[in-house]
């Protein structure tokens, strides 16, 4: 797949696809270098690919160089920028209404107010509906970001770096509600269930990776190490030795060294990375 200038290999993507389905949450991990932001850009027309084939549901969004069919689709997207792009001296509340007000411009100002109601009760925000945006902490700014990108009600969502800057326990935190908000769950008492939506992460971090339903492990320069749950990547990377003694970040460290070859999600061969 090449995307502008850069080029994002991924190894046998004809035989080994990436597939992502409704109530699944996954992570693009690797370093710097490693192509997971030009990939996910790739996927979610910000930086269309110039060659390979992305499809959403069976619809063949870009091949080769035609890109003019996502436009279409880029209401059922949502992305969420590393960077929160906010104004901090509003409430919760006003942010997320002026929002609304630019991305849901047919609907009327009750129905407005409703739709940010059941937003902020999506993100576990309510409490906090009526604090200024800089009075929150870094997590619940991450949250509203979220909640912006929500109230379009997106059926895809893509976030870079959404736990960046955080401490272990609000990645935790953020990582968790990214999992239920794919699945449906609601993240506070009295939300009601959605549809399961499909969330892909760019990620670095791997503290709390098993949130996610499948990882992709990407090497410097673009190539897909393995593609699978996250468990499974334990032995893939390490089958010498038991899970349970395995850490994530041994294997973010050994996926900089060139891999031989791919794993995919459905338990193709090989089955490890030797």
């Amino acid at each position: 797949m090449k995307v502008g200038r850069q080029k994002v290999t991924i190894l046998d993507l004809r035989a080994t696809p990436l597939t992502f389905s409704p109530g699944e949450f996954i992570a693009l991990v690797g370093g710097s270098g490693s192509g997971k932001t030009t990939l996910m850009k790739a996927l979610n027309g910000m930086a269309p690919a110039q060659e390979g084939q992305v499809a959403i549901d069976g619809r063949v969004i870009i091949e080769g160089k035609n890109a003019a069919a996502f436009a279409a689709l880029f209401s059922i997207m949502g992305y969420v920028p590393q960077d929160d792009v906010m104004h901090r001296d509003l409430t919760v509340t006003e942010l997320l209404r002026y929002v609304a007000r630019l991305r849901l411009a047919d609907l009327s100002a009750a129905e407005i107010a409703a739709a940010v109601d059941e937003v902020l009760a999506s993100v576990d925000l309510s409490q906090h509906a009526n604090k200024l945006v800089r009075q929150l902490s870094g997590g619940q700014r991450k949250r509203v970001n979220i909640a912006m990108e929500l109230l379009a009600r997106p059926r895809l969502l893509f976030l870079d770096e959404p736990t960046s800057g955080l401490d272990p326990g609000l990645d935790l935190e953020i990582m968790t509600l990214l999992r239920n908000w794919a699945r449906g769950t609601p993240a506070a008492e009295g939300a009601g269930r959605s549809d399961p939506k499909t969330i892909v992460l760019v990620t670095h971090a791997t503290e709390n990776i098993e949130q996610c339903d499948y990882i992709a492990f990407m090497e410097p320069g673009g190539r897909l190490a393995y593609f699978g749950p996250p468990r499974e990547a334990k032995r893939f990377f390490v089958p010498e030795r038991a899970p349970e003694d395995v850490t994530y970040s041994e294997i973010y460290r050994r996926v900089a060294s060139p891999p031989p070859m791919v794993q995919s999600r459905d338990g193709g061969q090989p089955a490890t990375w030797a």
